[in-house]
């Protein structure tokens, strides 16, 4: 699959029996049943090439942290099923390096 609403998808419609999707996705599908959960991850990482201007990546970045103080951004967010944008730290992917290994952009 190419996401993880693909994966919620794969398993509504019987083409795979179950299938590991992050809370936030899940709660947008009630008729999921969720088998077990474990310790949260940090979720929906943004990062920026280094081939980014600094100015171009910190006004990315205030742009995301300020989506929830404007009534446009708050409607954005509420559509992608979000509440806000924070600035990550290394601390919040402590211990979870093994498992994103590999992972793009981390």
């Amino acid at each position: 699959v190419e996401s993880n609403r693909d994966a919620a998808d794969a398993v509504l419609e019987g083409k795979v029996d179950a299938a590991i999707i992050p809370t936030p996705i899940a709660a947008g599908y009630p008729s999921l049943n969720t088998v077990t959960t474990t310790e949260p991850l940090p979720f929906l990482a943004v990062s920026v090439s280094p081939n980014v201007p600094p100015a171009t990546a910190k006004a990315l970045q205030n742009a995301l942290i300020s989506l929830s103080q404007t009534p446009a951004g708050e409607a954005l967010l509420k559509a992608s099923q979000l509440r806000a944008f924070t600035i990550a730290n290394d601390q919040e992917y402590a211990g979870s390096e093994k498992l994103l290994e590999g992972t793009f952009g981390y």
